[in-house]
């Protein structure tokens, strides 16, 4: 089909709160907490190939440091395109949000928007434009920046994801993914528990994620905001 595309940018919402507005002061505090993650990197094994990674989107301040650990498996050019899925946290819909600009803004710089977003969108009833989504919504843009910093380059298909069912949602994004393409899912974990609380609560919820047990996942209680885009990419893995 014929693409007609946006030349809009999704502006930022959220600079300055989250994260530094100032594009140097931005690079800094990745830098700085990339420095901190070195000192206990995790290394993808040599028998497998990264293909999906798990972001948080809180405030850097809170959640940077883990982004910066997970992060630290990339390097520049290593995926072309990047599929970013994140919760929707304040404007309701169901199934997926793909905007129909022509990038993403932030301090960094552009992120364009690969051709298959509007694929995806036209071709398919589980996904819309929604503008309220773009004014508001954190959860993909906080991510950016890590993925900006560490791949350099890349064009982007964001899916911002409402209530539905994530085995059709999968069924709809699978045909896309490929080797140059790398997932990726912002979701922190549990909420408002004491910390002895979290960190045990979150262990059991990273296991069930790592044994694929969507029926686990999809009943537990305040394990994961992201929880519709975790439920597809462990249906994705599974597949």
């Amino acid at each position: 089909p014929t693409l007609i595309r946006s030349r809009r940018q999704r502006q930022m919402c959220i600079r300055d709160r989250f994260y530094p507005a100032d594009s140097q002061e931005l690079i800094k505090t990745i830098s700085r907490l990339t420095d901190q993650a070195r000192q206990t990197a995790v290394q993808v094994p040599a028998n497998k190939t990264l293909r999906a990674l798990i972001l948080p989107h809180a405030g850097y301040v809170y959640s940077g440091l883990t982004a910066a650990h997970a992060s630290h498996v990339l390097r520049p050019g290593q995926f072309g395109r990047v599929i970013l899925m994140g919760p929707d946290h304040r404007v309701g819909f169901k199934n997926g949000a793909i905007s129909d600009v022509s990038a993403y803004e932030t301090p960094l710089g552009q992120v364009k928007l690969h051709p298959d977003a509007a694929r995806l969108r036209q071709q398919s009833d589980l996904f819309s434009a929604y503008g309220a989504s773009d004014k508001c919504e954190h959860s993909l843009e906080v991510v950016l920046p890590f993925l900006q910093y560490y791949l350099s380059s890349f064009d982007l298909i964001p899916i911002v994801l409402g209530t539905g069912d994530p085995r059709q949602l999968m069924q709809a994004i699978a045909p896309l993914v490929n080797p140059d393409t790398l997932m990726v899912v912002s979701s922190d974990l549990s909420h408002d528990l004491p910390y002895e609380q979290a960190v045990a609560h979150d262990k059991k919820t990273i296991q069930i994620i790592m044994n694929l047990e969507t029926d686990a996942l999809r009943t537990r209680k305040n394990c994961a905001c992201g929880k519709m885009a975790l439920l597809i990419l462990m249906h994705l893995a599974r597949e």
